[in-house]
């Protein structure tokens, strides 16, 4: 779960333009992860 946490991390930090826009892409790559 940590390795998917980083990869979450890295691609929501790439994506993403301001820090809350960054929460809510890895939390939704998180939860569709997770759901798999």
């Amino acid at each position: 779960i940590a390795h998917q946490v980083v990869m979450a991390e890295r691609i929501a930090n790439r994506q993403g333009r301001n820090p809350q826009e960054r929460a809510a892409l890895k939390k939704r790559l998180l939860r569709k992860w997770m759901s798999k």
